[in-house]
């Protein structure tokens, strides 16, 4: 699971099947809304309990297609992403292979 600066994110599954999401505060202070786009104008609506750990870390509790759900997120630190690590160059004289 990723999500972006603007909450919107993906979940990547099992089955390398992948679902967007958005997610929004509340109701409630400790609580986050996933809402999963399942046609032109509804929404499916999952509530997460957030849980605070150590720095950078978050734990989402909650209910989500009929099963029960703990999911631990962690911050990654940008500046180690490869994107930010080698530059960003508009042509390549060399390619770059992971």
């Amino acid at each position: 699971m990723g999500i972006d600066e603007q909450n919107r994110g993906v979940i990547v599954m099992m089955n390398d099947a992948r679902m967007s999401f958005r997610l929004v505060p509340g109701p409630g202070k400790d609580k986050v809304t996933f809402e999963f786009a399942t046609g032109a104008r509804t929404a499916r609506r999952d509530i997460f309990a957030v849980t605070r750990g150590a720095a950078g870390q978050l734990s989402l509790e909650g209910r989500m297609f009929q099963n029960d759900y703990v999911i631990r997120l962690r911050r990654a630190d940008e500046a180690k992403m490869r994107l930010r690590e080698r530059g960003f160059h508009w042509i390549s004289e060399q390619p770059f292979n992971r």
